[in-house]
């Protein structure tokens, strides 16, 4: 039996895989946190389907909301000026009809 390793070959074998196979897992175990969190920063670039589609509605619905009273506000406008341009109007007709009513006379 000279070729059959000894006890103290067979421990020292076994202290070495056990060393070997736990500096493995380490390395693994770093890896795989240097992976998971260069996946976290790439998640946190994406936008759920889900919020991207909440946020659009939301939009959409600012969007009426300011044109409806783009178009309130247009109409107003609209209205203040026929009165304003009536009033002008209104203001020269009298002037006019004084002056041929009194004949010209101050």
């Amino acid at each position: 039996m000279p070729n059959e390793p000894s006890l103290w070959d067979l421990q020292r074998l076994i202290e070495r895989n056990h060393a070997d196979a736990r500096e493995d897992i380490l390395d693994l175990k770093a890896q795989m946190a240097s992976a998971a969190q260069a996946n976290d920063e790439r998640f946190r670039l994406y936008l759920l389907r889900e919020v991207f589609e909440a946020r659009e509605g939301s939009m959409l619905l600012r969007i009426g909301a300011l044109e409806k009273s783009a178009e309130t506000a247009k109409t107003q406008i609209r209205g203040a000026l026929m009165a304003s341009a009536g009033s002008v109007i209104a203001g020269i007709l009298i002037a006019i009809v004084l002056s041929v009513v009194l004949g010209g006379k101050p």
